[in-house]
């Protein structure tokens, strides 16, 4: 890619996390934040199965009895990832959005910890481990100036934790959320300048 755009081009493979993905940074953040009693209680979450996966992870290794509510469609192998983990799994008819809100429900109910996948500072700070990895490592390649950072953008807690870390260290930094076509959650919201609701496509 360095040649094809002629820039020096440096990518953060978080595919090779033991989760698949960056979301194992946010949700551990988030669940050692939170005492051993409410851990031991149960915490409990909503995914489309990356998080889901990250939050049944980390649980086992912080002795938390987790649940994770799934919408109905979640590919059958991230399924059993987290069923592999330890982690009880609810399904709900419908998208995301209804997955969330009975998960969010039943928490109140029930008295266990929601972990937000993105909408948390807790969250937010975890997520942003990302950023201070990313100065550290160009400043030990002795990259003199980081231009641009591209990250893929979902609810924001990436992109919000990473920016936050690397424009505390460089200002002049310029950042893209990347989001795919189907599903432009963040450019809709942004350009309407208020929370909207994207249908599945």
């Amino acid at each position: 890619m360095s040649g094809k755009y002629s820039a020096n081009v440096f990518v953060k493979h978080e595919e090779s996390q033991c989760c698949g993905a960056f979301k194992l940074r946010g949700v551990t953040n988030h669940l050692k934040s939170i005492s051993a009693t409410q851990r031991k209680k149960g915490v409990i979450t909503a995914s489309t199965g990356n998080h889901g996966i990250a939050v049944a992870y980390a649980s086992k290794l912080l002795d938390a009895n987790a649940t994770i509510y799934l919408c109905d469609n979640v590919p059958q192998n991230k399924v059993k990832i987290i069923r592999d983990y330890g982690a009880k799994v609810e399904f709900v008819k419908g998208w995301c959005l209804e997955a969330q809100d009975k998960a969010l429900a039943d928490a109140e109910k029930y008295g266990t910890y929601y972990i937000h996948p993105y909408n948390s500072a807790t969250t937010v700070c975890g997520a942003g481990t990302l950023g201070l990895e990313i100065w550290d490592q160009m400043k030990a390649l002795n990259v003199k100036r980081i231009d641009a950072v591209f990250a893929c953008v979902g609810g924001g807690g990436l992109l919000s934790g990473v920016s936050t870390y690397l424009k505390s260290k460089d200002p002049s930094i310029k950042f893209y959320g990347c989001s795919a076509r189907r599903t432009p959650a963040m450019y809709e919201c942004l350009k309407a300048k208020e929370i909207v609701t994207i249908p599945p496509t």
